[in-house]
């Protein structure tokens, strides 16, 4: 049977030439995608959002979820590859961050026409600029720290599958978190998408 939807070349390297790998990472993008919609991004998670995220991953091999980290620590990977959806949240920060700009430009223009002297205006400006020049700086990083509050979840997740009671992040995410918002992030070493070989394929049962 020819499947109307096999991946193109560049997928099928990514995963292999696995299928069912590629149908786990569909699954586990779905879930992250569905968990952040229930939650949204400031909320404390709701115990019944986590039991649901749980769920949807309970048969999944801690080995799939595994690699699927390792790829999302990986920022060379696309998010598509993942099956992140796209999120415009990043975007509407930096327009926000360009209005509040152009407004501190502008009051501080207005206020050396009205007599200020140069030295108020130009503080004017600077103290109105500077939070917009923080999201502005932000902004192009705000794909980063979604991806690592992924990582934060999907690393509890598995620490409960192994046994490590609540789990935590993992000091690679944490560490991409903070060099994600402040300067640029480390790519970690990692193999991911099971080493991209079949071979090393956990058998399901």
């Amino acid at each position: 049977m020819v499947n109307q939807n096999s991946p193109n070349d560049s997928a099928r390297q990514f995963f292999g030439g696995c299928p069912r790998l590629e149908e786990q990472y569909r699954t586990i993008g779905k879930a992250l995608g569905q968990f952040e919609k229930t939650n949204g991004r400031f909320r404390t998670p709701s115990p019944s959002s986590v039991k649901e995220f749980r769920q949807s991953l309970v048969f999944l091999p801690v080995e799939v979820l595994q690699s699927y980290l390792d790829d999302l620590l990986n920022l060379e990977i696309k998010p598509e590859q993942l099956f992140i959806s796209h999120d415009a949240f990043g975007s509407r920060i930096a327009w926000v961050a360009v209005f509040g700009l152009a407004l501190a430009i502008g009051l501080g223009l207005y206020a050396a026409s009205g007599g200020a002297t140069l030295l108020l205006s130009f503080a004017l400006t600077v103290c109105i600029a500077c939070p917009f020049a923080v999201l502005w700086h932000l902004s192009p990083r705000e794909a980063t720290v979604r991806r690592m509050r992924f990582a934060q979840l999907l690393s509890h997740e598995i620490s409960k599958r192994r046994g490590g009671g609540k789990g935590t992040m993992t000091p690679s995410s944490g560490r991409l978190v903070f060099e994600g918002l402040w300067g640029q992030a480390t790519t970690p070493s990692s193999e991911g998408a099971m080493s991209r070989s079949p071979l090393r394929y956990p058998i399901l049962h």
